[in-house]
């Protein structure tokens, strides 16, 4: 019983630090997008770093 709830909490502790891992190839122009009340619309840039993989960026 113990043996299986330290188990449990290993597993759970290393799926929580996984989770943090991303990869960082798409990168965005600035860190906040401010708009005025006026504005339909408002332009960023999107750079892909990696030169080997190319990454998909979906907008809506």
């Amino acid at each position: 019983m113990k043996n299986s709830r330290r188990s449990r909490v290993i597993l759970l502790a290393l799926a929580a630090a996984w989770s943090q891992c991303s990869p960082a190839a798409v990168n965005v122009d600035r860190t906040r997008i401010i708009m005025d009340a006026s504005q339909k619309t408002v332009a960023i840039t999107l750079n892909n770093d990696d030169k080997t993989t190319p990454f998909l960026a979906q907008s809506w």
